[in-house]
């Protein structure tokens, strides 16, 4: 799937989701109440799926007058179309991930199938080794630390020849 194909499809499904947004709009009514003194329970909170304009102890809970008066009622909206574009998000950052899993499978197959040796190996080892240590036959990486490895000599010969200079003979870089 192209980079093209990738936005128009998200672009297609971000404009779906916020067309019909006041239909997964989640409303409800959230009442607080202190417990009854001789039950157990020492807080009742009751849920209901009302109007704004209904949202009181007393129309939710069915107490008095006078016990509402201790009662906390909020009425809180919950828009669905965050949560989805969320997991949507998720879903696709996975999918990408797995789509990089399998490209690196596919440049090295031999990556899931290391000897015990290898995988006991220290990693400063692999960063040491030489190019011509190295098959020719083997893998995009292996040749790609061959390099590395092969660089990070000639920088440390570099650094030891210019202590021995400086330290030794007392010359400096010119």
């Amino acid at each position: 799937m192209s980079l093209r194909t990738f936005v128009l499809v998200l672009f297609i499904g971000v404009v779906y989701f916020g067309v019909t947004k006041a239909q997964f709009e989640d409303c409800r009514c959230k009442c607080v109440c202190p417990g009854d003194p001789h039950s157990k329970h020492k807080v009742n909170v009751t849920v209901v799926s009302v109007p704004a304009l209904e949202c009181t102890c007393q129309h939710v809970t069915g107490r008095s007058e006078l016990e509402c008066l201790r009662c906390e009622c909020k009425f809180e909206v919950r828009s669905t179309t965050i949560i989805k574009i969320v997991v949507i998000f998720v879903l696709v950052l996975i999918g990408v991930l797995l789509a990089y899993l399998i490209a690196l499978l596919i440049m090295d197959p031999g990556m899931l199938k290391r000897s015990e040796t290898d995988r006991r190996r220290q990693p400063q080892e692999v960063l040491y080794q030489d190019a011509a240590e190295v098959a020719p036959g083997s893998s995009y990486f292996g040749r790609r630390l061959g390099r590395v490895g092969s660089a990070q000599k000639r920088w440390q010969h570099k650094v030891k020849q210019q202590r021995q200079d400086v330290f030794q003979d007392h010359t400096l870089l010119s």
